[in-house]
């Protein structure tokens, strides 16, 4: 049973980057006593962020009339954000290969280490980051 479900769309525009932390920070001020604690808050901020800059920059090409959905559950166990665009997908996806120093791939790299799991799918014919958040996964350190 989840505590907390939305989903909705944005315009692929930067400058709906800012409106998305606020609206992660204010749902994890309500889930806060169900244990979303900070730490995840930052995560799972962080990771929305580089799933949506990647979305807009390489998915979209800067195309700002491209619709970029989200969908954000959160249960006792797991937070799960999923982030779909019109874009060709990730190619031999495998963020476990992306090094913090290579010139393309930083954010997917950036999401993995801060996330438990990350898939690449395409459904519905978009391209969906799906980013899990284990809330008692030691790897991701939720003190």
């Amino acid at each position: 049973m989840s505590l907390y479900h939305h989903s909705f769309s944005v315009k692929s525009d930067p400058h709906n980057i800012n409106s998305l932390r606020q609206w992660i920070s204010e749902v994890g001020e309500k889930l806060e006593l169900s244990g979303f604690c900070r730490k995840a808050r930052f995560h799972i901020s962080a990771s929305l962020v580089e799933a949506v800059d990647n979305a807009i920059f390489h998915a979209h090409k800067g195309m700002k009339d491209n619709l970029i959905d989200i969908s954000f559950t959160v249960d006792t166990q797991t937070a799960i954000l999923e982030v779909a665009d019109n874009g060709e997908g990730i190619k031999n996806f495998s963020p476990k290969l992306v090094s913090e120093y290579e010139e393309h791939g930083r954010g997917l790299y950036i999401i993995n280490q801060l996330m438990s799991e990350v898939q690449s799918v395409f459904k519905n014919g978009k391209h969906h980051l799906v980013m899990k958040y284990n809330f008692n996964d030691k790897r991701v350190d939720n003190e």
